[in-house]
């Protein structure tokens, strides 16, 4: 019994660490989402490119990352 009561530990460890890590997967890609929004529309009234399909690949990076992070903690 006290095996399984150490896996179980280990296991909510892991599941804790990885609900942590999607945490911040999603503010970024919130966050990275805001600036992909509002630089495409700053930068047409400026004149200048604030944005760039890097940062837009970057934002589906991490919705899959999450996605697949999520999966996992199911």
């Amino acid at each position: 019994m006290p095996k399984l009561l150490q896996l179980s530990r280990v296991i909510d460890r892991l599941n804790e660490w990885m609900g942590r890590l999607i945490y911040w997967l999603v503010l970024g890609m919130v966050l990275l989402g805001t600036w992909n929004v509002a630089g495409r529309y700053l930068g047409r009234l400026l004149g200048q490119n604030l944005t760039s399909n890097g940062l837009i690949e970057t934002q589906w990076y991490l919705l899959t990352l999450f996605f697949c992070g999520e999966q996992l903690t199911r």
